[in-house]
C-alpha cells in the first residue's frame, strides 16, 4: 500500500488490474480487513465488541462489532454504519477498497476525525447474519444479528443503551441509511430522549406515508444528507432527492469529468465531506447549519498529461490507468463478453439477470436494478 493507500502487488510492486481483482479480490480484501481493524484497535484504541453481547471471543456464533474505549463514558456517541454484500467492520464498501485504496474505502479517516472531536464510537456490522459451518453446508442464523435490523436493535440494547452519552449521533453510507431510519421507528422513544443528529452519504431510504411523525420530524430536522451532483459542494438540493429522502440534501461536488469512474466519484465524495458533516454533528439543526453554509465551486483542473503511448503521467496516473483498463473491459464485453458479478455487491449474475450494477445495493440482487 503506497501513501496514498492504493494497493499494490506485493511481488511486482504493480497496481492492481482487472485481472487481479478477479484472481485476488478475496485475498485482497482479508488483508486490508487485518490492516484496517489492526489500525483500529493499536493505533485508535478501539476493542472488539459481540454480538450475543455475553460471547466470547471463541464462541462459533456471533457478530463483532467495534467501540472506542471511551464509548460507556463519552457525552457524545457516534455510530458508523455501512452495509453492503460481504463487508466488514471499518470499510464503507468493498468496491472502494478494490478500485479507490484503503484510505478511501476504509472509516480510518473519520474515526480519527472523530476521536480528535471527543466522540465515542460504535461501528455496527449488520453485514453478518449467519455463520457458514466448516463442512461449508451448515448455516446458522446469529442470535440477535439474523437479521440486519435485529443487529441493529441488539446494538442499541447491548452497547447504546449501555452508554451514559447524552447525544447519540449516526452517520450512515448506502443502505445504512435504511437501518438507521429503522432503529428510530423501533428504538424511537428512547433515541429521541437522546438524539443528536444524523449524517448520511448517498443514503438508499425513502420517506414512507406511513412513517411516524416523530421519524418524519427527525429526518427534516436533525438529518443532513449529501450525494454527488454536478452543483457545486454545498448546495442545497431541490427535486427529488428532498422529496424522496425526507431530509435537506446538499451537494458533495463531483470530481472532474476525466475521473468519473464511479468508484472514484463515490471517494470523492466521501473524502470531501468530511469537515462539513462534522460541522453539522455539531450544529445539530438542519436549518441553522445551511444558513450558514456557502456553495464551493471545484477548482478548475487541467487534463492529465499523457505519455506516447497513451497512458496517463502524474500524481493521478495510476487510478486513471485503471479506469482506462475499466474502460477497455467494458468495451470488450459490448463486442461478446459478458460480466460474472455486480462490481459493487458482487451479487453473481446468472443466465437470467440483467447485467446492470447497482449504484447503490438497495435491492435483495443487482439484477432487479
Amino acid at each position: 500500500m503506497d501513501a496514498e493507500g492504493m494497493i499494490h502487488l506485493k511481488a511486482t510492486g504493480k497496481g492492481l488490474d482487472d485481472s487481479d481483482l478477479a484472481v485476488h479480490q478475496d485475498e485482497i480484501i482479508n488483508s486490508v480487513v487485518k490492516y484496517v481493524q489492526d489500525s483500529m484497535r493499536k493505533e485508535l484504541g478501539f476493542r472488539e465488541a459481540y454480538i450475543p453481547a455475553n460471547s466470547t471471543p471463541e464462541a462459533p456464533v456471533k457478530a463483532n462489532v467495534f467501540v472506542s474505549r471511551n464509548y460507556e463514558t463519552c457525552k457524545k456517541l457516534l455510530v458508523f454504519v455501512a452495509v453492503s454484500r460481504g463487508l466488514y467492520p471499518g470499510l464503507w464498501s468493498r468496491g472502494l477498497v478494490l478500485h479507490a485504496g484503503v484510505k478511501s474505502g476504509s472509516m480510518l479517516e473519520y474515526f480519527r476525525k472523530a476521536i480528535d472531536e471527543g466522540y465515542g464510537i460504535i461501528v455496527a456490522n449488520p453485514n453478518k447474519n449467519v455463520i457458514v459451518m466448516r463442512d461449508g453446508k451448515q448455516r446458522l442464523q446469529i442470535p440477535g444479528s439474523a437479521s440486519p435490523e435485529e443487529h441493529m436493535d441488539s446494538l442499541w440494547d447491548a452497547y447504546v443503551a449501555r452508554s451514559s452519552a447524552r447525544r447519540v449521533y449516526f452517520l450512515g453510507y448506502s443502505y445504512g441509511g435504511v437501518l438507521i431510519k429503522y432503529l428510530l421507528q423501533s428504538r424511537g422513544d428512547q433515541l429521541m430522549r437522546r438524539n443528536g443528529a444524523i449524517a448520511l452519504i448517498e443514503s438508499s431510504h425513502r420517506i414512507e406515508d406511513g412513517d411516524s411523525q416523530s421519524v418524519k420530524s427527525i429526518l427534516a430536522h436533525r438529518t443532513m444528507y449529501w450525494e454527488s451532483n454536478d452543483l457545486p459542494f454545498q448546495t442545497k438540493l431541490d427535486g427529488d432527492a428532498p422529496h424522496r429522502t425526507g431530509c435537506t440534501c446538499l451537494s458533495a461536488g463531483r470530481p472532474p469529468r476525466a475521473h468519473a469512474n464511479h468508484y472514484y466519484v463515490t471517494a470523492f465524495c466521501i473524502n470531501k465531506i468530511e469537515d462539513a458533516l462534522f460541522r453539522f454533528l455539531e450544529t445539530r439543526d438542519a436549518t441553522t447549519y445551511v444558513a450558514g453554509e456557502k456553495p464551493i465551486p471545484e477548482p478548475p483542473v487541467s487534463a492529465p498529461a499523457f505519455m506516447g503511448n497513451g497512458a496517463p503521467v502524474g500524481p493521478g496516473a495510476p487510478q486513471l490507468q485503471r479506469q482506462e483498463s475499466a474502460r477497455r473491459e467494458a468495451n470488450n464485453s459490448k463486442m461478446g463478453t459478458s460480466e460474472k458479478h455486480c462490481n459493487l455487491c458482487l451479487f453473481h449474475f446468472t443466465l437470467f439477470d440483467r447485467r446492470h450494477h447497482c449504484r447503490m445495493v438497495q435491492y435483495g440482487a443487482a439484477s432487479v436494478y
